[in-house]
This record gives structure tokens, sequence and C-alpha cells, in this order.
């Protein structure tokens, strides 16, 4: 949990810079989950390193409105999205090169309407309207628990690096 996110991510940067050479000799990943829930739909933006990991993990976790994450990610031809900056994971991937992934469920516009950074923004209004029973906090919280099992408890970690080089092209093409 970072201090100084909306001030030009201070806690997070301050960090990184701080322990760059032990993050930079020890640290495989970077996992941050900027908002939890404020719909529905899963959305995951990641560094194509980390992407058969968290594909293998979205099979292990139940969506609570059916089926699996898999399914749910997946059925609608959806595919991992790129990391841009903005939020805490900047200052690993951009400056430090550490993998990162940004994960979270999303609003649509069959959503309610999520307050960011507002009044509204509240326990209340998150059991009541958003996440009755908090079963998509849940399911993100046992998602992102697994990848980082993945992460941490393999000798060697099952990643494709043709999936790096097919992105990297698909960036230079467009």
């Amino acid at each position: 949990s970072w201090d100084g996110e909306e001030y030009g991510l201070l806690g997070s940067t301050e960090y990184g810079e701080k322990y760059s050479k032990d993050l930079q000799s020890n640290c495989l990943a970077y996992l941050n989950v900027d908002v939890s829930v404020s719909g529905k739909s899963l959305n995951i933006k990641s560094s194509p390193f980390l992407n058969n990991v968290l594909t293998e993990a979205l099979k292990l976790v139940e969506y609570p409105l059916g089926g699996t994450l898999f399914e749910h990610y997946f059925g609608h031809s959806q595919k991992f999205g790129i990391l841009g900056s903005g939020s805490d994971y900047t200052v690993f991937l951009e400056h430090l090169g550490i993998p990162a992934v940004d994960m979270g469920f999303g609003n649509s516009a069959k959503d309610p309407v999520y307050h960011y950074h507002s009044n509204y923004d509240s326990w209340h209004w998150m059991s009541t309207v958003a996440d009755p029973g908090f079963k998509l906090h849940s399911a993100l919280a046992k998602y992102l628990g697994i990848v980082a099992l993945k992460l941490s408890e393999r000798k060697v970690i099952d990643t494709k690096i043709s999936d790096y080089a097919n992105e990297l092209t698909g960036y230079f093409t467009e």
C-alpha cells in the first residue's frame, strides 16, 4: 500500500529508487491492484513475460457469476492488455525493468457507476451495490494469491518468451 499515488506516484517511486539494487536482484515480478472491484468485468494488463502464469492461474479460480475466471476473461475474445503508466507499477516496470501486472474487476455500461476518489466510494456502496457479499473481491484475492504462489514456489517459472516477442512485434507494427 503506497502513499502519494495521485501525487506523482511518490510512495512507490521513492521505494523503487531507494531499494533499486535489491529489487533488481531479487524481485521477479510486481503484482499491482489499483482498484480491486468497480464492476464485474475482469481487466488484466501485464508484461508479456507473465502471460503464461497469469493464464494458468485464471483456470484455477471460479468466477462468482459462473464458470472460471479463464472462461469469463477469454470468453469475450479478450487478451491481456498493455501496461502504460499512471499507477504504482510504473517504477518497477519502466525504471527497474521488473515485469508487472495490474488487475482488477472494472465496470462496464451494465454496472453501477463507480465513484472513484469520492465520498461515495465507501464500504456501504461496495457492500450493497457493487459487490454484495464481496464475492468478486474474494475471487480477485484468490487469483492474486495463486499468481504469487506460482511465481514464488517454482524453481523455474513457466514463461513463453515467444509471447514477449509476438507482443513486441505487435507494438512495433502498431
